[in-house]
This record gives C-alpha cells, sequence and structure tokens, in this order.
C-alpha cells in the first residue's frame, strides 16, 4: 500500500471500470511502495547504471489522490528475485528506491523535472540492520519500532546522543502471541510520520492483539508529539469508532465494505489527515480501497480503487 508521499506534475484519470470517486487535486502524489517492472513512459524516464554496472530505467505513472501512484522500473539484467524493488521515502519532487541485483542492494533518487528527470545511485553503505522506518524531526533522527517506539538522536550534535520514546497507550509484543493469526505485524495498523513539521502517531486497535479488549470495538486513534515544555509528550488528538467511520453519510453512499482499516499513512500537506487501505481479508485482489479520513473534522475526504 502506499505509504510515500511526493509531488505530483501531472495526473492520469481513473480507470474506467470503477465507480467515480471524490477527486482531490493537488500537487502532490500517493505512491505504492511496490516498483512495477516493465515498460517505462518515456516522458519521465530517467536513467543510471545500477553497482554491478546494468543500465535501470525509472519512470512515474501518476494519479490524483486518494488513488495510487506508481513507479516503473525497467533493468537490463534480472533484479533479485526475492527482493521485490520498493519506494523508500519521498521528498518534494525526489523519490528514493531500492532495488537489488546481483544480491547487492541498490539505493537510486529519482528526481522528478517536467523535461529532463534524473537518476542517480547513492553509494553503497554496509548493512547494520533495519527497522519499521526512519524520519526525520526538527534536527533529530527518529527511528521507529512499531512494536516498541521509537529511538531518537540528533546527529549533528557535538556529542550525539539515544533517547528512547515509547509509543503511547501500545501493548509490547512477545513470544506469547500469535504473529499469523490475530492482529499481524503492527506496521499494518501502525504509522508514525512528520506532517508540516509535527509528529503523529496512528493506531488502528482491532480488538484482536493484547490482553485490553476495547470496550468501543475497533478504533483509529491519532496522537501528536508535544515539543514544549520538553519533548516526550504524547497528545491524544481524536479518536474515531470504527462504526462512526461506516455511518459517515459519504461512506455510506459509497461502494466500499465495511473492513478494518489497514497499512495508515499521514499526509504530508495536512497532519490532521490519514489515508487507509481497505483490503479483502479474503485476499482478493481486485477488491480494495484507499480512502482519506481526516481525523481532526470527523469526515471522509475521498476514496478511490486500489489496484496492485
Amino acid at each position: 500500500m502506499a505509504t510515500a508521499i511526493a509531488a505530483a506534475s501531472r495526473a492520469l484519470p481513473l480507470p474506467p471500470a470503477f465507480p467515480a470517486a471524490p477527486a482531490i487535486r493537488a500537487g502532490w502524489a500517493l505512491f505504492d511502495p511496490l516498483v512495477l517492472t516493465g515498460e517505462v513512459d518515456a516522458d519521465t524516464a530517467a536513467a543510471c547504471a545500477t553497482s554491478d554496472g546494468h543500465d535501470v530505467r525509472v519512470s512515474l505513472r501518476l494519479a490524483d489522490p486518494p488513488a495510487a501512484s506508481y513507479v516503473l522500473m525497467r533493468p537490463d539484467a534480472e533484479l533479485y528475485r526475492y527482493n521485490a524493488p520498493s519506494v523508500v521515502a519521498a521528498d518534494g519532487g525526489l523519490l528514493l528506491i531500492h532495488a537489488m541485483s546481483s544480491q547487492e542492494h541498490n539505493f537510486v533518487v529519482y528526481e522528478a523535472h517536467p523535461v529532463s528527470p534524473l537518476l542517480r545511485l547513492l553509494p553503497h553503505g554496509h548493512d547494520l540492520g533495519f527497522t519499521g522506518i526512519v524520519v526525520s524531526f526538527g534536527n533529530l533522527m527518529c527511528f521507529v519500532d512499531y512494536h516498541r517506539g521509537i529511538l531518537l538522536c540528533d546527529v549533528f550534535a557535538a556529542s550525539p546522543e539515544l533517547r528512547f520514546l515509547p509509543l503511547p497507550e501500545i501493548e509490547v509484543w512477545d513470544d506469547a502471541h500469535d504473529y499469523c493469526n490475530g492482529r499481524g505485524l503492527p506496521e499494518a495498523y501502525r504509522t508514525a510520520d512528520v506532517s508540516q513539521g509535527v509528529m503523529k502517531f496512528v493506531d488502528v486497535s482491532d480488538g484482536l492483539f493484547g490482553r485490553r479488549r476495547s470496550p468501543f470495538g475497533v478504533c483509529i486513534t491519532m496522537w501528536t508529539l508535544r515539543t514544549a515544555p520538553e519533548l516526550g509528550c504524547w497528545e491524544k488528538d481524536a479518536v474515531l469508532r470504527l462504526d462512526d467511520l461506516w455511518s459517515f453519510h459519504e461512506f455510506r453512499r459509497s461502494p466500499m465494505p465495511r473492513w478494518v482499516p489497514q497499512l495508515p499513512a499521514v499526509c504530508k500537506h495536512d497532519p490532521d489527515v490519514v489515508q487507509f487501505a481497505l483490503l479483502d481479508p479474503e485476499f482478493t485482489p481486485d477488491n480494495a480501497w484507499v480512502t482519506m479520513v481526516d481525523m481532526r473534522q470527523m469526515e471522509l475526504q475521498g476514496y478511490a480503487p486500489y489496484k496492485n
């Protein structure tokens, strides 16, 4: 599902086979992390060499949010089959893309431009480990572990120090939990990200994980990390019951199914707006949706079919 946000220069219409959905026209796009391999669009294509000397071309397939946009990639050699290329991050007109060739990690940066887009390979580093997501917040680098919390570090300080910040009102995973049943991996129901200089944490509680049971059933909760008088205080912004989401007039008149929202992503242009995926519990690929919810105003802003 889409988690990366970047500037968009043009838009493509939704496929005519899908029902019409409210359009949100803005100078940004919601990218699916999955990179599609095959033919690329010549108008937005850029090329560079991988770490083992093979050529790779990248282009964009853009759509108006909340519909998903995609990165297209055409390598001239077979990529590592067990690790599909993916969009890692986005900032303005820049996209960070990961791909493996000859079992080596390649990180390339795509720079969008209406005339001459660029693609360049970043220097190859050593693999020291990984975390759920890494975001920048002011002068801090934030290493997020959705099982527990955030490790903060001012990497520009004369003597950098690490600080741990627990995520609010979550239970810590342990060996007693079944990762295949129940709630599933926390990345599917949690996100921590920065929008407009504000750190947000969103948690979807489906009532199947841990010992506590919400008397109100499934809820979407949004938090803001306060920085004054000191960093480290989470403030609860909004709680949206799933029953209330389903009762929205826009939701009731839409063709969307009543499924638990997954893969939350905070909008980069409005920290109160969150995108979600509605995915078929039976894993039917042709029945999925992307929706946008304003958590402060408690309203559905838009929706679109999700094709992957």
